[in-house]
């Protein structure tokens, strides 16, 4: 283990989320180059197995710090990660033809401002009990950001998140009640990643 600053910790954090989301990436991917008969099969094993991997990532982590130490715990998600890269990245096909392979960022930058207060007045409770007037206004302010994106998400032809698929019943309901996991309590599957 090295003895890095805090920093270091939230850059580690930061790209725990960026492999979070990667799921999404994958089910992209299998929905664009994968027939539609075999796409929604591929995409329901992918977050099966991504489950599994949490499940039996944790426990597995925890016997191998036991007998070899934190060292061969974090060496070996360290080469499982080496390879996962290297496999990705030679066999990721291209964005198929029509397909918008960027991301808006301003989009982007407005979910992201809106999210952001909506956590921090969750996390900094003692905000509207000490400065009411400062939390109400960080609360409008994230509901219009929010509301803001809806609207641009609505409204554009290639959305980072599908909103309306909110409104399909299978969606909204696995969305409403799956906190049990932490990865089935986001709709990853609604998000729309570059070249997906």
């Amino acid at each position: 283990m090295l003895p890095l600053p805090f920093a270091w910790l939230l850059v580690g954090r930061a790209a725990q989320g960026v492999g979070l989301r990667l799921t999404a990436l994958m089910m992209g991917v299998a929905r664009d180059h994968l027939p539609e008969e075999r796409s929604a099969a591929t995409i329901a094993l992918i977050s099966v197995i991504s489950i599994i991997g949490a499940g039996v990532g944790y426990p597995l982590a925890a016997l191998l710090a036991e007998f070899g130490g934190l060292r061969a715990a974090h060496g070996l998600g360290l080469l499982v990660t080496a390879i996962a890269f290297v496999t990705g990245w030679r066999s990721m096909p291209a964005a198929p033809e029509g397909r918008s392979a960027h991301v808006n960022v301003a989009r982007a930058l407005v979910l992201a401002g809106g999210l952001l207060l909506v956590l921090f007045l969750v996390g900094e409770r003692s905000l509207w009990s000490r400065h009411l007037t400062v939390a109400v206004t960080l609360a409008v302010a994230a509901v219009l950001l929010l509301c803001v994106w809806t609207v641009s998400e609505l409204r554009t032809k290639t959305p980072l998140v599908d909103v309306r698929a909110v409104r399909h019943p299978a969606v909204a309901g696995a969305t409403a009640r799956r906190p049990e996991s932490p990865q089935s309590a986001r709709p990853a599957y609604m998000f729309r990643l570059a070249g997906s």
